[in-house]
């Protein structure tokens, strides 16, 4: 019997209690874009009576969740544990019903309507290939591994995993992602992002952030299980130096330069200007 019971999409994303109140503006932009296809789902360990006002009246469901103990980070990474929690999250939304959910970085600023025409059976989790940053070419998930890691480390990848996809998958930048809540767990994947966290953290090489996490399930799982969507979804190329890299026909500007709630006076980025100018209302 199936779990499903609504048609909308399940939006979310993992944060700790600083980024609370930047996850409520990212989840109003979605919403000013596309109006009820999204319920929206704010996961996390934190108290939240603060923001409880501006998260009612935003519609938004807080899920108190800690997998601290399952994602357990060096106190010297740069990423927090909360960054490898939405591995978790499909299974939890599809017991609320929901058989599609999206997960977004708080720093994305939905720009345009979103089309979900293509959603369907045939994929576990979708996403943005990751590509150069001149964007001449799409990038494996071990080469990516590969310019990230050390030496050492990718020897007891190779060593340790089964990488059936090495060269044969192209990565995907976990900033976007949407999954096939049912297949995502049928197929197994949250215990496998588990058992390789947890393996390589035991071996002495572990995954310090959630895109190398993620570029090894791709190639230890099968390639039906993925599916790429363009670019413009996750659109994270634009960089403060230049005046454009071509992202203004991007659906999600993903700012991760330049965070759309900071004033960067060197940015001569247009399409980051106009980012920070949505996210601050500043556009008529």
């Amino acid at each position: 019997m199936s779990l499903v019971t609504s048609n909308k999409i399940a939006l979310f994303t993992t944060v700790n209690s600083n980024y609370i109140n930047y996850a409520i503006r990212c989840f109003q932009l979605f919403n000013e874009k596309n109006p009820g296809k999204f319920d929206f789902f704010l996961i996390t360990e934190d108290n939240t009576s603060f923001y409880s006002d501006k998260l009612k009246d935003n519609s938004i469901t807080v899920i108190n969740m800690d997998l601290n103990d399952v994602f357990t980070p060096e106190d010297s990474w740069d990423y927090p544990s909360e960054s490898f929690w939405y591995l978790k999250v499909p299974e939890i939304l599809l017991e609320k019903g929901y058989k599609f959910s999206m997960c977004v970085d708080s720093d994305c600023v939905c720009l345009r309507e979103l089309d979900f025409s293509w959603l369907g059976d045939d994929f576990a989790l979708a996403g943005s290939p990751r590509m150069r940053n001149d964007l001449s070419e799409e990038v494996d998930a071990y080469y990516y591994l590969d310019v990230v890691l050390s030496i050492e480390k990718m020897k007891f990848l190779a060593d340790t995993f089964d990488l059936i996809n090495r060269d044969k998958i192209i990565d995907i930048h976990s900033g976007v992602l949407i999954f096939n809540n049912e297949r995502w767990k049928e197929e197994g994947l949250y215990n496998l992002a588990v058992k390789l966290f947890s393996e390589s953290r035991e071996g002495g090489y572990p995954m310090i952030d959630d895109d190398s996490l993620l570029a090894l399930l791709l190639l230890t799982s099968p390639k039906d299980f993925y599916k790429h969507i363009p670019i413009s979804w996750n659109y994270y190329y634009e960089m403060p130096v230049y005046v454009d890299q071509g992202g203004g026909n991007a659906h999600i500007l993903h700012m991760n330069y330049v965070k759309p709630w900071v004033i960067d006076e060197n940015n001569i980025n247009k399409n980051l200007i106009k980012g920070h100018e949505i996210w601050n209302n500043e556009l008529k």
